[in-house]
């Protein structure tokens, strides 16, 4: 499995919520959240913490 394949795992057991350290901890460049970042996928929040848009939803 390429680091792009267990990034997008990552974020689906993560339920969207992905921090730099849980990146680091699989092995997988934190180059690869940039660049969904850059992509749109991913929304830095803060310094390490990351979401996707629909993360979490208002009802």
């Amino acid at each position: 499995m390429n680091d792009q394949n267990k990034l997008e795992t990552l974020i689906y057991e993560k339920d969207g919520l992905i921090l730099t350290k849980d990146v680091v901890c699989e092995n997988i460049l934190s180059a690869y959240l940039y660049k969904e970042v850059k992509k749109g996928r991913l929304i830095r929040i803060r310094r390490g913490v990351f979401i996707t848009e629909d993360a979490w939803n208002d009802y």
